[in-house]
C-alpha cells in the first residue's frame, strides 16, 4: 500500500459522523485502534485483534509495549512522532515476529491525529494493514534479483577469467613457433641449399603457420560468440583478397596435385569491408576445398556482380566448386556449425582430414557481420560441393580510399642499416630473431628484460625498439614508457604472442607504432621496420 492510499482513507475517516464512524470501526477489514497521549490502547477492532493474534480485550488498557512487546516497538514511536508534531504519519512500515503463528509478520500503518469538538488532539487513530504476503513476494524478488545479480556477476568473472586464459594460452602457443619460422626462413636463404631440403624447410614453415592458423581461429570463435571481433570497415576492391587467398593457397594445390580453374573480371569488386577479414573468409573457402578434394581433383574460382535481386540490390558473389567428397544431405545444414565437418556420408572426418572444424563456422560469422551470406550445396557423397560467398556491391570509386590487405610481402624495400634494441625473454625467439636482423644488416642490441632495456636506452642511442610485451620484471608497455618520458623520437614495434584486439589497442595507446603477433613473419618484421623507420 503507499502513502496515498493512507491519506485518502484518512480523509474518508475524516468526514464519517459518529455513528459512521462506529460501523467503519466494527466492519473495517484495516486494522483500527484507538491510542491515547499515554501510548494505551483505547479501542481496538477484531480486524486488528487478528493481525496480533491477541484478542481485543488484550489490547485494551494496556501500552503498546506492555500488548505486543518488542513488535510494538516501531508502532510506539510513530504514535510519538505524531503526538510531537500533531501532523498524520502514512504509509510507516513495522514488522515482528508472532509468537502464537509463529511467522514474521509485516504492517503498514498510518497514524492520525483525533481532536475534540476545540480541535484538541486528544489520541491517535492508527490503521494498519497486514503486508506479510506482499512484502514476502518483494523478498523473494529481491533474492531473485540477488542471484541474477549473482549470476551475471560470476558469468562475467568467468568470462574475464577465460580472456586471461585464451590470451596466456595464445602467448604460451605462439611463442615457440617464432623460432621455428625464423630459422626455416634463414636456411632457405642459403644459395648453396639442395632444392630437396628447401622444400622440407617450405614444409616445416607452412605446418607452423597452419598451427597458427588453428590459434587464430580459436581466439576468432571466442570473439564472435561474445561480439567482440573488430572490423575495420573500409572500401575494398574484393579481387585483391582473392587473389591473396589463391596465392597462399598455391603451394598446397601443388602439393596434392590438384587443377586450378580461376575467372576473375577486369572490373573491381567493390566492397565495403575489413579486407583482412574477408581474405581470412577466403582463404578458409579455398582450403575447405582443397581439403576435401583428393589429388588430380578440380578446384574453380570465380568471381563476378550479381545482376539487381527483386529489391534491386546487387551482390558481389565468389564461387567456389570442387570436385571432391561432397557434401552428405542430412550434414548440409551443419557444415557452418563449429567443430562440425560434413563430409561424405555424415562420416567422421576429424582423423581423415585433421583440424578443429572451426573455419567455416567463422567465416559464416564474418560474412554475415559484413551484412552477406555464404551458403553450401552439393549433390551428395562423392559430387563435390558449391561454396557461395555475397556482399553487398560498393561504390567501386570509393576504392581508392583504402589500403590492399596485409600480408607478407614478396618484395620488401631494402632499409638502411638500424641500430636496433631488441627486448625478448624468450632464449630461442632471442637468437632467431637476432641473426635475422643482422643478415638484413642491422645492429643488434639485446635485453631480455625491461630493466636491461631501460639501462641500454640511458646508454646507447637507437634507431628502433623491437620489443616482447610479457617480460619477467614488467612489459614492453614500460619500455615505451620509459622511451616517452625520456623525451627521445623513438619507433618501437611490438612483437608478442598476445596477440588479441585488446591487446593490439593496449600496445598502440601505450606508443608502439606496430604490433605483430607470433610468430613473425620476417618479411612482414623487416616491411615494418622500413615503414616505421623511413625519413
Amino acid at each position: 500500500m503507499t502513502d496515498e492510499y493512507g491519506k485518502g482513507v484518512a480523509m474518508d475517516v475524516a468526514g464519517l459522523s459518529p455513528a459512521a464512524l462506529e460501523a467503519f470501526f466494527a466492519h473495517a477489514t484495516l486494522g483500527l485502534c484507538v491510542i491515547n497521549e499515554g501510548l494505551r490502547f483505547v479501542r481496538v477492532n477484531e480486524a486488528l485483534a487478528q493481525f496480533n493474534s491477541l484478542p481485543m480485550e488484550g489490547h485494551v488498557g494496556k501500552t503498546i509495549e506492555e500488548a505486543l512487546g518488542e513488535r510494538g516497538r516501531r508502532l510506539a514511536e510513530i504514535c510519538q512522532q505524531v503526538f510531537a508534531t500533531k501532523a498524520a504519519a502514512y504509509g510507516a512500515l513495522t514488522e515482528g515476529f508472532d509468537p502464537v503463528a509463529k511467522v514474521q509478520k509485516y504492517f503498514a500503518v498510518d497514524v492520525l491525529p483525533v481532536r475534540d469538538e476545540r480541535g484538541a488532539m486528544t489520541a491517535v487513530l492508527g490503521m494498519v494493514r497486514d503486508v506479510t504476503s506482499a512484502r514476502h513476494v518483494e523478498q523473494e524478488r529481491e533474492v531473485i534479483l540477488r542471484r541474477e545479480r549473482a549470476a551475471r556477476e560470476n558469468a562475467e568473472a568467468a568470462n574475464t577469467a577465460k580472456d586471461r586464459f585464451l590470451a596466456a594460452l595464445s602467448h604460451e602457443l605462439r611463442t615457440p613457433l617464432t623460432p621455428v619460422v625464423v630459422a626455416a626462413d634463414l636456411l632457405m636463404r642459403d644459395p648453396k641449399l639442395p632444392e630437396f631440403i628447401r622444400d622440407e624447410l617450405a614444409l616445416i614453415r607452412r605446418n607452423v603457420e597452419l598451427e597458427a592458423r588453428l590459434i587464430d581461429d580459436l581466439l576468432d570463435l571466442t570473439r564472435i560468440t561474445r561480439g567482440q571481433l573488430h572490423l575495420v570497415m573500409e572500401t575494398i576492391d574484393a579481387r585483391g583478397c582473392l587473389r591473396a587467398a589463391i596465392d597462399i593457397c598455391g603451394a598446397e594445390i601443388h602439393a596434392k596435385n590438384l587443377r586450378w580453374q580461376v575467372n576473375i573480371p577486369n572490373e573491381p569488386l567493390a566492397v565495403r569491408a575489413d579486407a583482412s577479414r574477408v581474405q581470412q573468409v577466403l582463404w578458409n573457402i579455398l582450403k575447405n576445398a582443397i581439403k576435401f578434394t583428393p589429388s588430380g581433383g578440380l578446384v574453380t574460382v570465380s568471381a563476378g556482380q550479381t545482376a539487381p535481386d527483386a529489391r534491386g540490390h546487387r551482390w558481389v558473389e565468389v564461387r567456389v566448386i570442387d570436385t571432391g567428397i561432397g557434401i552428405a544431405a542430412e550434414m548440409i545444414d551443419k557444415v557452418f556449425d563449429a567443430f562440425e565437418r560434413g563430409g561424405a556420408g555424415g562420416g567422421d572426418h576429424h582423423t581423415q582430414f585433421g583440424g578443429l572444424g572451426l573455419g567455416l563456422a567463422i567465416s559464416k560469422a564474418i560474412t554475415e557481420l559484413h551484412g552477406g551470406t555464404l551458403e553450401a550445396a552439393s549433390e551428395g557423397t562423392g559430387k563435390g560441393a558449391t561454396f557461395v560467398l555475397r556482399m553487398p556491391l560498393a561504390d567501386a570509386a570509393r576504392i581508392s580510399e583504402c589500403s590492399p590487405p596485409p600480408g607478407p610481402a614478396s618484395d620488401v624495400e631494402p632499409t638502411r642499416p638500424l641500430r636496433v634494441l631488441l627486448v625478448e625473454d624468450h632464449p630461442d625467439s632471442a637468437a632467431v630473431i637476432r641473426r635475422l636482423l643482422r643478415a638484413n644488416g642491422h645492429t643488434i642490441y639485446y635485453a631480455p628484460t625491461v630493466a636491461d632495456a631501460r639501462a641500454a636506452l640511458d646508454r646507447e642511442a637507437f634507431d628502433v625498439v623491437v620489443s616482447d610485451i610479457g617480460l619477467p620484471d614488467g612489459t614492453g608497455l614500460d619500455v615505451v614508457d620509459h622511451i616517452l618520458r625520456r623525451g627521445l623520437t623513438l619507433p618501437a614495434v611490438a612483437v608478442s604472442g598476445y596477440g588479441m584486439e585488446e591487446d593490439l589497442a593496449r600496445s598502440k595507446a601505450a606508443g608502439f607504432k606496430a604490433h605483430l603477433t607470433k610468430p613473425i613473419n620476417p618479411k612482414v618484421l623487416e616491411a615494418t621496420l622500413v615503414a616505421i623507420t623511413r625519413r
